[in-house]
């Protein structure tokens, strides 16, 4: 989308283009840099998600205690996707190319377009949210019709993990996707609202619940189908016992990486700061609390690196003592305007006076 903008944050700058280049080319290097690349991950998110709630199904041996019911339910579900995940995906599509269109162009980044890039997650979400939800309701209501109503609640409960775990994936998938361009427009934000998108305790509770929680309770539901024998019982809940363990154990190494890699990253820069060596710079790639540290630390270095090129400006100029006590005492050595009144006397033909040798200015 090319639209002129209504207001930029700052001017353009060499170093914002650069920086702006390198983060469309490590976009562009990713399936999100496409046209259709938020939205197809976004559909492969929910393709994935109705897949593990037809796998929960079957786990819990479902098409044999359902009978036919079943069969026209997965109907209504495939004729539901059929017509629902090409508008999800046009969708998506759109909120992308409205959100980052200023990625392809030549202007910088507007505020509409910093919320809009800011909230592009939340959005991919809310579309993700409308579309299970019309699912749900599309299917439970002919499952409370068809099956028995301890059955169709269980039915109503499994898509509902399976939209919640979908939501949840989409959002850490997006967010994980766009980092480099969330952390530039957290830097672009007007100082003093560099707020965190996702904190880091949000990202740990989202991560918990996907990875441990939601199979958890996917278990409890199995354990508690009304219909179901002894064996489904044990085998669901051993198959959601096992996917908590191991994706608990992924996602806690994969968080404890993420925040103790770029902490490190930080005491390292923060150490030679302490040392004198003012030019260092931190990598922005977060949009947590973690990113906002990043960011902050980067401006401290710059205000330090002025400083100190305002202490040699003085000490050059004006000398060290002096520059030793303005820095003490706050003094301003910017010089002092005061109304003053001065008494010009003109001789006539002082030029011509001035210019004779001085025995005959003295006789004349």
């Amino acid at each position: 989308i090319r639209r002129p903008p209504r207001s930029t944050l700052s001017s353009s700058s060499a170093a914002s283009d650069v920086y702006k280049r390198q983060i469309l080319d490590v976009f562009n290097d990713n399936i999100v840099g496409k046209r259709w690349g938020l939205a197809a991950l976004a559909t492969s998110s929910s393709l994935c998600g109705a897949a593990i709630v037809l796998a929960l199904i079957f786990i819990g041996d479902a098409p044999h205690r359902f009978g036919p019911p079943f069969w026209t339910l997965g109907t209504i579900v495939i004729a539901y996707l059929i017509c629902a995940l090409p508008i999800s995906t046009y969708t998506i599509a759109v909120c992308q190319r409205r959100a980052l269109g200023w990625l392809g162009g030549p202007t910088p980044m507007t505020q509409p377009q910093l919320r809009a890039t800011l909230r592009l997650p939340r959005t991919i979400c809310t579309v993700i949210a409308a579309l299970w939800s019309i699912g749900g309701i599309a299917v439970s209501v002919p499952a409370f019709a068809l099956l028995a109503q301890p059955d169709a609640l269980s039915t109503t409960a499994t898509i509902g993990l399976g939209g919640l775990g979908t939501i949840g994936y989409t959002f850490v998938f997006v967010e994980r996707a766009m980092r480099p361009v969330m952390a530039h427009a957290v830097q672009k934000m007007p100082t003093g609202r560099s707020e965190p998108q996702l904190s880091v305790a949000s990202r740990l509770l989202l991560v918990w619940a996907l990875s441990t929680a939601l199979p958890l309770t996917a278990a409890i539901v199995l354990l508690n189908a009304p219909s179901a024998t002894a064996t489904n019982r044990i085998a669901s809940a051993t198959a959601m016992a096992s996917v908590a363990l191991v994706a608990g154990i992924a996602a806690e190494l994969a968080l404890s990486r993420a925040v103790a890699h770029p902490l490190r990253q930080l005491r390292r820069s923060v150490d030679a700061i302490a040392h004198g060596n003012h030019t260092t710079h931190v990598t922005v790639d977060d949009s947590s609390e973690i990113g906002v540290l990043q960011n902050s630390v980067n401006q401290l270095a710059d205000a330090l690196r002025e400083q100190q090129r305002l202490r040699d400006i003085l000490n050059r100029h004006v000398g060290l003592g002096v520059a030793r006590r303005a820095l003490a005492t706050g003094e301003l050595l910017s010089g002092e305007i005061h109304d003053i009144t001065a008494v010009f006397v003109d001789v006539r033909e002082s030029t011509a006076l001035g210019a004779l040798p001085p025995e005959l200015g003295h006789r004349g």
